[in-house]
């Protein structure tokens, strides 16, 4: 089993996605003390306990996957786990890790994003954008992680690394 650790650092998306976790699993915990002890409720109380459960199930969820959001790596392997999806690439496809302008569709963003070049040719965009751009109004794509400059390229550093490490071992 592939050890996994984050390739980019935790920063404030951690912070402020772990607060509204917590605030959600706090609110789930005293609904659920209020319909142990009986509190009178204005709703069908199978109704109103199957749409409050079922609202906080997906917002927990969906915190937590904002939480992972990020790109992973073991000796194996690259994990880029994006809100929707998580994809998994061994690095004997990966050719190339680098930076280069993140895409909204077809177009360019003003932020740079780390990006993972396949031996196929194909290209493949990282939840990882750096927040550095032109000043003014511009466009940007929010996908993901957010870092600094600096942290930015800290993370890619540590992608490029473990890329040179796989390939060491082949």
């Amino acid at each position: 089993m592939a050890h996994w650790r984050r390739a980019d650092p935790v920063g404030m998306t951690t912070l402020i996605t772990g607060v509204f976790f917590a605030i959600g699993a706090a609110f789930v915990v005293l609904v659920t003390v209020a319909f142990v002890l009986g509190v009178k409720w204005h709703v069908n109380p199978l109704l109103g306990a199957a749409g409050f459960y079922g609202f906080m199930a997906l917002w927990l969820g969906f915190v937590w996957r904002m939480n992972r959001t990020g790109a992973y790596v073991s000796d194996q392997a690259i994990r880029l786990v994006r809100l929707l999806r998580t994809r998994k690439l061994p690095w004997t496809q990966v050719a190339e890790v680098y930076s280069a302008p993140a895409m909204l569709g077809t177009r360019a963003t003003s932020r740079n994003a780390i990006w993972v070049r396949l031996r196929d040719g194909s290209r493949i965009e990282t939840p990882i954008q750096c927040r550095a751009g032109r000043l003014g109004i511009s466009m940007h794509a929010n996908i993901g992680r957010l870092l600094s400059p600096t942290r930015f390229d800290a993370t890619l550093q540590v992608l490029r690394e473990a890329h040179r490490r796989a390939a060491g071992t082949r």
